[in-house]
């Protein structure tokens, strides 16, 4: 199964900051692609490496893509950049599916571009 998510969710998953208006939306993800509805916060913690590695697996171009500690404080225009590079939402599969003919970004850009380091 394959749900689409938006980019703030899929970040915050894949870089473990908070890039989203409602934590639930963390949740949310982490219960879609765990196939598990009783996560707690603890095991959102011990959650968090398997989503990451399932969502680079899929997008390795998010692989760098981590805001600097002086984006964390205005996350929200950080995340606009991104989804101005990668786009609003990116398909998602469950753990163990795989995403038939996924277009990896939007546009496509030079690696190096996509770093935010």
């Amino acid at each position: 199964m394959v749900k689409n998510f938006d980019l703030g969710t899929v970040l915050s998953a894949t870089t473990g900051t908070s890039c989203v208006d409602d934590f639930n939306k963390v949740y949310e993800i982490a219960y879609f692609i765990l196939d598990d509805k009783l996560i707690t916060a603890l095991g959102l913690v011990k959650a968090f490496p398997v989503m990451r590695n399932h969502i680079i697996a899929i997008y390795p171009e998010l692989s760098d893509v981590m805001p600097r500690l002086n984006d964390r404080g205005n996350i929200d225009v950080w995340v606009n950049l991104q989804k101005e590079k990668y786009g609003e939402e990116l398909p998602i599969p469950q753990l163990g599916d795989k995403l038939e003919g996924k277009e990896l970004v939007k546009k496509k850009l030079p690696i190096n571009s996509i770093t935010t380091h």
